[in-house]
């Protein structure tokens, strides 16, 4: 049985003065891909749903 769930998508812009962002969720996550499309960082999560 598959219990890991999307929890989203992330997206920032590639350019810009920030450097650094807080992800800030309430629950422990694993970040399962980070791609670049458009012009911004794409940041995929999962969560595990026990």
């Amino acid at each position: 049985m598959n219990r890991t769930k999307l929890l989203g998508g992330i997206t920032v812009p590639v350019s810009g003065s920030v450097r650094f962002y807080r992800i800030i969720v309430g629950t422990a996550f694993t970040i399962t891909s980070i791609t670049i499309s458009g012009g911004n960082v794409v940041i995929t999560c999962f969560y595990d749903n026990k």
